[in-house]
């Protein structure tokens, strides 16, 4: 089993370090959860048969013994980081992630706040902790239904297996019917669309049980491990050639060839299999996977090993690994296994005993409670009066992504995140043609404009700055008006839009920078969005900026434009070829990363600077006056 586990850790690893052979890599989290459930049904089953009795707080308290204590170092560990380095903008995001963590309630909040396959600029150190989250509300709830099912109802194990088939079949389907191509996210990390890999597993821990299984099993054990095997690499290369493929049944072919793996280990045979898998250097890596698995994202950020323009990448992976491994076995010797064990050794006599399943499960809100506290103290943001300028960044979520390097440029500025993924600043509600949303799972109209208007009211910012695409998109009213772009309707309310929003954006005297909509490259990710977004660039786009720039000449107490579009492109034509010295400004498309975050910066500043430089002395007058 542990054998497993390395496979899944490793392959996730890969995955995030960016080797182009481990695209598909993270699919070893799928692996993990369905070993999860399978563990987690047997150990629940096997307590029904063996004492009688389900004892909920003690599986809890083993659960927790085994799982908090290692992700409390690091919780403490990236808040201090983030406290002593972090800017601003990544001390309040972290906080965000560091209370949705300690709650278990990661994978929610990740799902609004970043991409998981896309670098948006805000790569939490936390993002990872999205799987642990659907494991603990896993942990917390399936077995409630198993003592409902075995105890209360007086079913037997059987019932456990129908409704764990039930609830995955309803689960696989919620996976396909999430799925949207301008936001993998809602399908990808929700516990609904999820939650059908350990139930999975818990299905196949029922299987096991039964005679004709057993019998099953001795005959043909290790031919199911050798399909188990060539299964899951067939759907690693599945889901690498076609990501889509993950969604539409990658990820249900996947569960089940984990499955039978489990069977056939579960059953040993000799063979090349069982053999492989507990090769013991492998095993070890199993044995610590938990703390690999925490510890390597952050790590991996820290040192910058998954930017493909990073200096001495190679160096830096190889020092990702090392470290991660070091610091997963330090956690497991000095941490996980003292505590799961319930002693620590003070020499050779001495031990301090493991408290009871109660007081482990108080322990747990109030140590959670106390790691949440240091997360907030730790990621403090000073008051936005002390800055000597304010930036309000709206728009989508390639101004999001370009904060920390803002920050990084100008660390005395304070930049207000006001930027919202596939949201104009002016607010609407973006939709394809036939009136679904592009922006899957968000609300741009009851997000967008109350945090801007919050900032305007809190902050009183000096420079806002408008950068989006989704301003150029379908879009549908509050009367629930579907407006087509590029017809006669929809430039008469996107421009009574723009005077709208400049002007409330404008009020308490900031200057409004209109940054024009750049052409897409051709690396745009496949999708409605996508297409519409280098097939319109003509007739909707390109009128847009037209737009901008008019109302910035009409207005220049109000606003200026910017226009990027011949820096960034050697011609303005969409695609557009926006490389610098062979390689590509936007690598997914739209945002910016590496050289092409340099060059952004290179566009934005100087007109920042001059900018908050007249804000200055506009308000330096007013104080003479």
């Amino acid at each position: 089993m542990d054998g497993i586990r390395a496979i899944a850790v490793l392959l996730v690893v890969l995955f995030h370090l960016n080797i182009s052979l481990f695209r598909a890599g993270y699919v070893g989290v799928d692996i993990f959860f369905v070993v999860s459930g399978f563990l987690i049904t047997t150990l629940v089953v096997e307590e029904r048969q063996r004492s009688g009795r389900i004892s909920l707080s003690a599986f809890w308290a083993r659960r927790a013994r085994r799982l908090l204590p290692a992700l409390i170092v690091l919780l403490i560990t990236v808040s201090l980081a983030a406290g002593l380095t972090g800017t601003a903008s990544r001390r309040a995001g972290l906080r965000g992630d560091v209370l949705a963590t300690t709650a278990y309630v990661a994978n929610w909040r990740f799902i609004g706040t970043s991409s998981y396959f896309v670098n948006t600029g805000f790569e939490s150190p936390l993002q990872h902790t999205w799987s642990l989250a659907i494991e603990e509300q896993f942990y917390l709830v399936w077995p409630l239904v198993a003592v409902l099912l075995l105890v209360v109802l007086g079913r037997s194990r059987r019932a456990i297996g129908v409704a764990a088939a039930v609830g995955a079949a309803v689960s696989v389907s919620l996976l396909a019917i999430r799925w949207s191509s301008t936001g993998v996210e809602r399908a990808y990390m929700g516990t609904d669309a999820r939650i059908f890999e350990p139930l999975i597993g818990a299905l196949a821990a029922v299987l096991i049980t039964e005679p004709w299984a057993v019998r099953f099993l001795s005959r043909h054990g290790r031919l199911m491990g050798i399909v188990g095997v060539l299964g899951i690499v067939a759907a690693l290369i599945l889901v690498g050639a076609h990501p889509k493929a993950y969604f539409d049944g990658g990820a249900l072919l996947l569960s089940f060839m984990t499955t039978l793996v489990l069977f056939a280990m579960w059953r040993p045979h000799d063979g090349l299999v069982t053999s492989s898998l507990a090769w013991r250097p492998l095993v070890w890596i199993g044995v610590i996977s938990y703390g690999i698995y925490l510890w390597h994202w952050p790590i991996t950020l820290w040192l910058g090993a998954r930017d493909p323009t990073a200096n001495n990448l190679a160096v830096r992976r190889v020092a990702a690994v090392v470290l991660t491994i070091a610091v997963a076995g330090l956690s497991y010797v000095a941490v996980e296994r003292p505590i799961r064990r319930g002693r620590w050794r003070l020499g050779a006599h001495t031990g301090v005993r493991a408290w009871s399943p109660r007081s482990v499960l108080i322990a747990v809100p109030v140590s959670l409670f106390a790691v949440a506290c240091v997360g907030v103290v730790a990621t403090r943001v000073p008051p936005v009066s002390s800055a000597p300028v304010v930036v309000m960044v709206t728009g989508d979520s390639v101004p999001k992504g370009l904060i920390p390097a803002l920050e990084e440029s100008h660390r005395s500025w304070r930049f207000l995140d006001a930027a919202f993924g596939g949201c104009p600043v002016s607010g609407e509600q973006p939709v394809d043609p036939a009136g679904n949303s592009w922006t899957w799972g968000r609300d741009c109209r009851g997000e967008v404009v109350s945090t801007q208007d919050r900032y305007l009211a809190d902050a009183d910012p000096d420079v806002v700055l408008w950068w989006d695409r989704a301003s150029v998109s379908n879009f549908e009213t509050t009367d629930g008006e579907i407006v087509l772009a590029g017809t006669p309707r929809y430039w008469h309310l996107r421009k009574l839009a723009l005077d709208r929003t400049v002007r409330r954006l404008a009020a308490g005297g900031a200057t409004v920078v209109l940054v024009s909509t750049e052409p897409v490259n051709a690396n745009i990710t496949p999708s409605p969005w996508g297409e519409f977004l280098v097939q319109r660039y003509g007739d909707v786009t390109s009128p847009w900026d037209a737009m901008l720039q008019s109302y910035a000449k009409r207005h220049p107490d109000l606003a200026v434009f910017l226009d990027i579009r011949p820096i960034v492109c050697h011609e303005v034509v969409s695609p557009c070829d926006d490389s610098i010295n062979g390689v590509s400004a936007r690598p997914h498309g739209v945002h910016y990363e590496g050289p092409g975050q340099d060059l952004a910066m290179q566009m934005l500043l100087p007109e920042l600077d001059t900018v908050a430089a007249g804000s200055s002395q506009d308000s330096a007058t007013e104080a003479g006056a």
